[in-house]
């Protein structure tokens, strides 16, 4: 399974196997659902989980670094290789006042 660039979108999960909490994606939980079986975090792990009403824990350390280079906003020189943003059509108001004649206030 492969994870669109962008934003990432994590949930944390306190694991039964090492105890720790792990970041999965809204897709790799939907598709353990699907499946039957145990969801998988970012760094691999498979992660068993607890009943909800367990506290947080300790965060995996994988996890964490996962989520941080993925949910870092694009630094300057990406933003300024992106494509341009095109303008929008101009509104009814501005198409209806293109199409007035202009007076000049001098030949009144």
């Amino acid at each position: 399974m492969t994870i669109e660039a962008g934003r990432l979108f994590v949930t944390w999960f306190r694991s039964g196997a090492d105890g720790r909490d792990h970041a999965v994606t809204d897709e790799r939980m939907s598709a353990a659902r699907r499946a039957g079986g145990d969801p998988v975090a970012v760094c691999g792990a498979e992660v068993p989980p607890v009943p909800l009403v367990t506290p947080p824990g300790p965060r995996c350390h994988r996890c964490e670094l996962c989520v941080a280079v993925r949910g870092t906003p694009p630094g300057v020189e990406a933003r300024l290789r992106a494509r341009p943003h095109r303008h929008r059509k101009p509104s009814r108001l501005r198409q209806l006042l293109t199409r007035l004649p202009i007076r000049s206030a001098a030949g009144t």
